[in-house]
């Protein structure tokens, strides 16, 4: 087979792939793409963070949850928000009240900052809970 015979046929099949691929709804499909990350999951990755570094003072028996009402211990509590209203707006980390305490150099909400003693939540911490906020903050 000729080179150019051999590129029209390859052109072609990857075109054939790409539109049985957007036919059933996966897009197209190119040579060498990777496939998009799964998405952030609420009770195996963020709620961990919430156990670990929040909940002490957030739940029913913390100091977090007397003050304000927050309490973090379940996808209900964080969706639930405090007595200063939602801490998650879904598909905006930018606006959402849980982001702005927790991010390190940021202007803070209610001058809050979080946690107030001890150490701040790390980048890929933050980034993991703004990142699920990003995607829907979904119960998953």
């Amino acid at each position: 087979m000729r080179p150019v015979l051999r590129t029209l046929s390859l052109s072609l099949l990857i075109g054939a792939a790409g539109a049985a691929a957007a036919a059933i709804g996966e897009g197209p499909v190119l040579p060498g793409a990777s496939a998009a990350p799964p998405p952030t999951s609420f009770s195996r990755q963020v709620l961990p963070i919430l156990e670990q570094r929040c909940v002490v003072c957030h739940s029913p028996s913390g100091v977090g949850y007397k003050a304000i009402g927050l309490d973090l211990r379940s996808y209900e509590g964080v969706m639930a928000g405090s007595i200063y209203g939602v801490a998650v707006i879904p598909r905006h980390p930018e606006l959402s009240p849980l982001i702005a305490v927790i991010q390190k150099n940021r202007a803070s909400f209610k001058n809050l900052k979080m946690p107030p003693l001890g150490k701040l939540l790390s980048p890929a911490e933050t980034d993991m809970i703004g990142r699920w906020i990003a995607e829907g903050a979904k119960d998953n």
